[in-house]
């Protein structure tokens, strides 16, 4: 319980949702409560500054309503736990706000129905590229496919299924059965490969679901007015959560109506987990003369999930007026594993949210390849998923018999320590050193995800900052 409370609450520092750890330490209680400041107009204790370059942005949190300098936890009874009141929230006006009751001893999912569960194919983008540049490298380094042949166990033939191989798991004489290894690239291996990156339409579960995050403007669901629902499609899996959903327009139905979000989960290998999603609520503007202020947060159901298995939950929600975003995380593998999903008509900066994305990546990144080479072009070079993009779009190139093994090799290598790098969220990626000074953790920002670690920490211990025990301490 300690790690899961340790990872909740690292991810609540460091992803910098200062909006929602504003409002965690009244939203137990449902009446109003008073809030000092927001993050666009902070309040008295806050502090955000730039650095004379522009380049700098510095905000401090306001301070605790706890005393400090005591260490909460290490006590049978910590001092930071508000009373548990099983009644729906309520808006500065004193209304009930309609479906902010996810859960009651009676009734431990209030907010939805038991999902519809059915088995799936389990393969994972993680599964389908280590198998595939498993392939390229036993196809370019002879003595590594030599000696990977050279089993007790040809291809895996026979092997006791068993998830800790991280092989795909079959009974009888066919357990473990891997694919073949050969001598020459499989040029058909590499398109599916960069199919996989671009999103393009597959034999998977997760067909359409980039890793190359190019696809926000299309990303956008509305809610169906005739029955006040919308449909999201999300795969789970080690280290991230894939949607087909950026934004959600719920504007289609009145705003003081209720309405659900259709989730359809698939969880593949190493997805198992606890389907959480998170709502951000704002308070109702019609009482606060049209002003945008955060109000409550909370996770809407807290259901374990399985891979291998599709789950169908229904989550009720608030009427649109009150919804900021939602983000669903994993509390098995938290932090890194978020998705967020953001109400389409907000405004920032005097700007749509979706025009700013549009304004990046185009109107319809997918209309053509002109247009998505164009929106893939606007990613970093640094980000992982793109530095293996690039690596197989070389491969493609390099198909033909005049070039050299050792180019090939190369080209096979980037590939491979691209993969390594985008299956460990909780590290920096090749080409980005850690901040030079006073810092306890660098955090850079690639792809639309993020990756880090903490300074004082081995790269391949756990990535926890120690002092979350204490209250007060200061991260930097």
């Amino acid at each position: 319980m300690n790690n899961q409370i340790l990872q909740k609450t690292t991810h609540m520092l460091v992803a910098g949702t200062l909006l929602i750890i504003g409002t965690l330490a009244y939203g137990q209680h449902p009446g109003p409560q008073p809030i000092d400041g927001t993050p666009d107009q902070p309040g008295l204790d806050w502090t955000l500054r730039m650095t004379d370059d522009g380049m700098t942005s510095i905000y401090q949190t306001g301070t605790s309503v706890f005393p400090e300098a005591s260490e909460p936890f290490k006590t049978s009874s910590p001092s930071n736990l508000l009373p548990t009141l099983y009644v729906p929230m309520i808006d500065a006006g004193g209304d009930e706000i309609p479906n902010t009751l996810p859960s009651t001893p009676e009734h431990p999912y209030n907010l939805h129905p038991d999902p519809i569960v059915s088995e799936i194919d389990p393969r994972s983008p993680r599964w389908d590229l280590g198998i595939i540049i498993n392939q390229l490298q036993a196809a370019v380094y002879p003595d590594d496919l030599e000696a990977t042949n050279q089993t007790f166990f040809a291809n895996g033939e026979g092997v006791p299924a068993d998830p800790r191989r991280r092989r795909i798991d079959r009974v009888g004489a066919a357990a473990g059965n891997l694919p073949p290894l050969t001598d020459q690239i499989d040029y058909a291996q590499v398109d599916f490969a960069i199919d996989i990156l671009e999103g393009n339409p597959i034999d998977r579960t997760y067909s359409g679901m980039a890793l190359l995050n190019y696809k926000g403007p299309s990303m956008i669901k509305t809610v169906d007015p005739d029955t006040n629902m919308v449909t999201v499609h999300q795969s789970w899996q080690h280290s991230r959560i894939m949607s087909d959903a950026m934004f959600i327009d719920p504007s289609t139905i009145p705003d003081d109506e209720p309405w659900t979000v259709r989730y359809v989960v698939d969880n593949l290998f190493w997805g198992e987990d606890d389907f959480a999603p998170f709502a951000v609520y704002f308070d109702d503007p019609d009482d606060l003369n049209g002003m945008i202020r955060p109000h409550i947060a909370m996770d809407q159901s807290f259901f374990t999930m399985l891979p291998g298995h599709r789950y169908v939950f229904d989550i009720a929600m608030a009427p649109h007026r009150y919804y900021n975003l939602t983000y669903n995380w994993g509390w098995r593998n938290h932090p890194p594993r978020i998705q967020a999903v953001e109400k389409a008509t907000k405004q920032v900066a005097g700007k749509n949210i979706v025009q700013w994305e549009r304004d990046i990546f185009g109107d319809d990144p997918t209309k053509n390849k002109i247009t998505k080479l164009r929106a893939i072009s606007m990613l970093s070079d640094l980000a992982p998923a793109k530095r293996m993009w690039y690596a197989f779009q070389a491969l493609k190139v390099a198909e033909q018999p005049s070039v050299p093994n050792w180019i090939l090799q190369l080209l096979v290598d980037e590939a491979a320590a691209s993969y390594d790098d985008w299956t460990h969220r909780q590290r920096l990626p090749r080409g980005i050193h850690q901040a030079e000074g006073d810092f306890d953790q660098t955090i850079v920002y690639l792809n639309n995800i993020m990756y880090g670690g903490m300074h004082a920490v081995k790269t391949r211990a756990q990535q926890s900052w120690r002092e979350w025990q204490t209250r007060g301490a200061v991260l930097k």
